[in-house]
């Protein structure tokens, strides 16, 4: 299983026979098709970390309440309430960025899944097509099946930069 921390693309091998600068590019393509469900998830993500900080907020007070009147200081219901805050806020943080992440893998992925042979679901990325520019196709190299290159297709070798597409 390959970790990229910084380029994701390089958590696919489709994408390695590729500089870095095509791949920013395709990447980007890959985002800004799913970028409405990528709203969705931080809406949805800003909601939660407003109701774990309400939680937090309460869970503090029980805390306060139950500490004896001799050893009750607001110093201390200030600590507890602080240090509860940072490590939500710390594991929020956390969930947010993974979730972010798992989102733009699977949009790469489903990116990337268009452009496979249809018949033995081989990846067509970076082969050059063949024929004229109504009628473009490429040959599979693992079944030997010629593939018509669809509009969304020719568009991802485009941003690679693959033959004359």
């Amino acid at each position: 299983m390959r970790m990229p921390i910084a380029k994701v693309w390089r958590a696919f091998s489709e994408l390695d026979r590729f500089d870095d600068d095509r791949c920013r590019v395709y990447v980007a393509e890959a985002r800004s098709r799913r970028r409405t469900l990528g709203v969705v998830l931080f809406a949805v993500g800003s909601f939660a970390a407003v109701v774990f900080l309400v939680i937090t907020g309460a869970l503090a007070g029980s805390i306060q309440d139950e500490i004896p009147n001799e050893i009750r200081y607001d110093a201390l219901s200030l600590l507890v309430s602080l240090s509860t805050g940072v490590v939500w806020l710390v594991a929020l943080t956390a969930v947010v960025l993974l979730v972010r992440d798992a989102w733009l893998r699977s949009a790469i992925r489903d990116r990337l899944n268009t452009m496979t042979c249809g018949a033995c679901r081989y990846s067509l990325l970076g082969l050059t097509p063949r024929g004229e520019a109504g009628s473009r196709h490429v040959v599979c190299p693992e079944c030997g099946a010629s593939v018509v290159l669809t509009p969304e297709m020719l568009e991802q070798l485009e941003a690679l930069g693959v033959g004359s597409a």
